[in-house]
């Protein structure tokens, strides 16, 4: 996959579009941390599972552009770290 090919462009940029709405609802759940509903949902968690949902969306990066060892590692991480954070 190269950064040229426009499913590639597409994909990325609703990655980038969902990354800024996962941190408007962190910002969200901070700001009203103090609230009976939050309070009731655990504010700590929701944001662990608002990173977990960040790290998935950035788990497609390193499919994109020349391979490097560091990439390869990455794509083995990444995506398991981010469904352990959301799920576990």
């Amino acid at each position: 996959l190269e950064y040229n090919d426009p499913v590639v462009v597409a994909v990325l940029v609703l990655s980038f579009i969902m990354i800024g709405v996962s941190i408007l609802f962190g910002i969200f759940i901070y700001i009203k941390r103090e609230t009976p509903v939050i309070k009731a949902s655990s504010p700590l968690f929701c944001i662990l599972i608002l990173i977990g949902i960040i790290l998935s969306y950035l788990s497609f990066l390193p499919y994109v552009g020349t391979q490097t060892k560091f990439k390869c590692v990455i794509q083995t991480i990444l995506s398991p770290l981010a469904f352990s954070i959301i799920f576990g």
